[in-house]
């Protein structure tokens, strides 16, 4: 399944999955490059997800801000 398909809770999971196998350190050098590029896309989508959910949060508190 795609990135963009998944939730934010199971994409932040996999990052979590990814970290502690890295952290591990039982894993070969070419599995770890895979892996460290699939955390690092997750980061990048995740904070996106992040940034976009927060520019949403401060424009709807200053639309009631207005009223």
């Amino acid at each position: 399944m795609e990135n963009n398909k998944k939730s934010f809770a199971e994409r932040l999971s996999r990052l979590d999955e990814i970290v502690k196998e890295l952290e591990g350190g039982e894993v070969e050098l070419e599995k770890s490059l895979t892996l460290f590029k699939e955390g690092n896309e997750l980061v990048k989508v995740l904070e996106k997800e992040l940034n976009d959910a927060k520019t949403e949060i401060v424009r709807v508190t200053e639309e009631n801000t207005e009223k």
